[in-house]
């Protein structure tokens, strides 16, 4: 997407706003224009003819104009203000929405850091810059048409004066500022590198401290901080020049109407008065001039940042199309079955997973076990649909799963992995996440069915107790429940447990598999668990994948009968 189609669909598109922003700059310059040409009207007054009631009247205009000027200049404000806040509204949710859209695949291609930069400091940036650009430049540009239409009609020599420095400033402020946009391109790249460098180390900060890696990190992070001061320093040189050039500019445009003027007054070509309306004029205009600098570097920061985002937005564009297109209605789920199917990664050269077949029907608990790495994991992202398959395919109730509406599938799937992820939120919140519209009621309920009733008494807040980020407050236990609450009120068809037993103990573990034993009454079952014990006492069918394909199927007695290698998992 290119950087002025961005412009137009986030700041521009909303044309009532656009229009009355314009409609009040015009009257706010128009004001600007006016006053010294009304001052000019009352000094050559005051000289020539000394009449007290024309000057009082003059002042009486002049404070009305004022008048307006303020009240224009408070709406103008506004309005860009408006303007700024919903254009940066919609490009955020531009961003994080595409984001959010991408299939699964496309977060192994991006860090979260990098993420991150685009929604938040790439906006943020853009915002205070394009806010910069739009509250002043069109009073600029009709300030700068009215003087300078007004100059014309009262002396050309006068006018060429200023032109010419107007265009001289305005050139080397358009060659420096050539400069500004690539040093502005290699700050958004150095910060968004910056940026998902801290939020691996901060992420990983455990690990950082367990090998005593503070100094090295520190380091690196060292490295990419001095390019970013060395980016800062390069653009304090660009504008060290372009800063002090507007201002001599300004001085030299001041010295020269001054200089021509007086010839001008000698020679009875030019009044008094006008010669001060001229020179208030070029003081109004030298303001505009000034600001050029500071316009060019934010039109620039402006240009870089949105040429970042376009190539992204198109990235994302590019992305792998989504898995769902149709939106055909899940209904209950009686079985599901995979037939031949067959999965590698992109950059992988051998299948993870090949010609996997079997059936799963309502009301089984299904154990999936084999070695690390053999595509247990995969074999479920697979079945939810966040992959999809190279070779065969998945029905449900014999039906595609790519023919449901893909979110109405999701709904009909939970989740447990060992790494129970819990929102930076009340527990209330965390169980209630699968279905937001519960009572309080429900919740409570599904919070005793998973036996959180002793963590909730201990609690003061009970439900309102805030878990913490990542659920930090909480034991790896009391996570699980909160977790498996999450899955009794969401009620799904198909429950998917990824090692559920990493963080139990004996105790807890009993409780957990009456829970699954009555949560297995008409749903279908995942268990993916390292425990043979636990496979034992829970599956009534085991699939024992190695080398990405299935080597046994069947319970447990079936396999230590038939397959040789299935014993070593005992």
């Amino acid at each position: 997407m290119s950087p002025g189609k961005i412009l137009y669909r986030t700041m521009l598109s909303n044309s009532p706003l656009l229009l009355g922003y314009l409609l009040s700059s015009f009257i706010l310059s128009c004001c600007g224009v006016l006053i010294p040409w009304l001052l000019k009207d009352i000094i050559d007054i005051t000289i020539e003819s000394k009449n007290i009631a024309q000057v009082n009247h003059l002042g009486i205009i002049i404070s009305l104009i004022s008048i307006i000027m303020y009240c224009s200049y408070i709406t103008t404000i506004r309005l860009v203000n408006n303007i700024v806040q919903n254009g940066i509204f919609t490009l955020r949710k531009e961003l994080y929405s595409r984001i959010l859209w991408q299939p699964l695949s496309f977060s192994r291609t991006m860090k979260t850091g990098e993420l991150m930069h685009y929604v938040q400091q790439s906006t943020a940036i853009f915002e205070q810059n394009i806010y910069t650009i739009l509250l002043k430049t069109p009073f600029d540009f009709f300030l700068i048409i009215g003087i300078l239409s007004l100059m014309f009609k009262t002396n050309i020599l006068l006018l060429l004066c200023i032109v010419v420095f107007l265009i001289t400033t305005l050139i080397i402020a358009m060659f420096i500022g050539d400069k500004l946009l690539n040093i502005n391109t290699a700050f958004q790249k150095t910060g968004m590198h910056f940026n998902a460098k801290l939020h691996d180390i901060f992420n990983g900060i455990r690990i950082i401290k367990s090998f005593g890696r503070e100094q090295e990190e520190i380091i690196s992070l060292d490295k990419i901080n001095q390019d970013i001061v060395d980016l800062g320093v390069r653009s304090g040189k660009v504008q060290s020049l372009m800063i002090p050039l507007t201002y001599l500019m300004e001085v030299i445009g001041i010295i020269l109407v001054i200089w021509l003027g007086a010839h001008l007054i000698i020679q009875d070509q030019l009044s008094p008065g006008m010669l001060v309306a001229f020179l208030l004029y070029v003081e109004i205009l030298a303001e505009p001039v000034s600001r050029t600098a500071k316009y060019f570097e934010c039109a620039k920061a402006c240009q870089a940042i949105l040429q970042q985002i376009g190539l992204f937005i198109h990235q994302l564009d590019s992305s792998i199309p989504p898995l769902f297109r149709a939106t055909r209605k899940m209904q209950t789920v009686h079985s599901i079955t995979l037939d031949n199917v067959c999965f590698k990664y992109n950059k992988s050269k051998h299948p993870i997973l090949n010609n996997i077949s079997f059936v799963a029907k309502e009301g089984e608990i299904l154990a999936v076990i084999g070695k690390n790495g053999v595509g247990k994991s995969t074999l479920m992202d697979l079945i939810l649909g966040l992959q999809k398959p190279d070779q065969g395919q998945i029905l449900i109730n014999k039906t595609p799963i790519f023919a449901f509406n893909e979110h109405d599938w999701r709904r009909n799937i939970g989740v447990l992995s060992q790494d129970t992820y819990l929102f930076n939120d009340t527990i209330e919140h965390n169980i209630a996440y699968g279905k937001p519209d519960a009572s309080v009621k429900d919740i409570e309920n599904a919070a005793m069915a998973s036996g959180l009733q002793s963590l909730l008494t201990r609690l003061p807040d009970g439900l309102q107790t805030k878990v913490g980020e990542r659920g930090g407050n909480l034991s790896g236990g009391e996570k699980q429940k909160i977790a498996i609450a999450r899955l009794i009120l969401q009620n799904p068809q198909l429950i998917i447990f990824d090692e559920p037993s990493t963080h139990l103990d004996n105790k807890t573990i009993d409780e957990f598999l009456s829970i699954l034993k009555r949560l297995s009454k008409n749903r279908i079952i995942f268990l993916i668990e390292h425990r043979s014990d636990i496979v034992i006492r829970i599956a009534q069918k085991i699939i024992l994948i190695d080398s990405g394909k299935i080597v046994a199927m069947g319970n447990h007695t079936t396999l230590l009968n038939e397959c040789a290698l299935y014993k070593t998992f005992l």
